[in-house]
């Protein structure tokens, strides 16, 4: 896949996982075994965690604030808000992910983030 595909695989991942909760399409995004900031992970451990996560926030918004690519990386720069459903409180989160693509699916998945004071 070209770098402009691999941006393309990224942003539908942000968008149909992400925003808008579609989270059995990690299956077709991600590989069934990957590695998560550096540790073995599987696709079904990831889908469990975000359907507990997405209770808790479910008006979770991602946006991508800034992508570069080169060969099958891809690192994108992002913001997340949302509510926490249980205290009420706006949460505001900023990171930065590191992708590695293979065979058109998410290998390796990096990030670090950030909890800002709320808007």
């Amino acid at each position: 896949m070209s770098a402009d595909e691999n941006k393309a695989l990224i942003r539908r991942f942000v968008e149909t996982v992400w925003n808008n909760k579609q989270i059995d399409a990690l299956d077709e995004l991600h590989a069934a075994e990957f590695t998560f900031n550096g540790e073995p992970f599987t696709t079904e451990k990831f889908k469990e965690g975000l359907r507990g996560y997405f209770q808790e926030v479910p008006d979770l918004q991602n946006t991508i604030q800034d992508m570069i690519a080169e060969g099958n990386k891809v690192t994108y720069r992002w913001i997340m808000r949302s509510t926490n459903q249980t205290t009420g409180k706006r949460q505001v989160m900023r990171g930065i992910t590191f992708n590695r693509i293979e065979d058109g699916k998410i290998v390796e998945d990096w990030y670090d983030a950030t909890e800002l004071p709320a808007d």
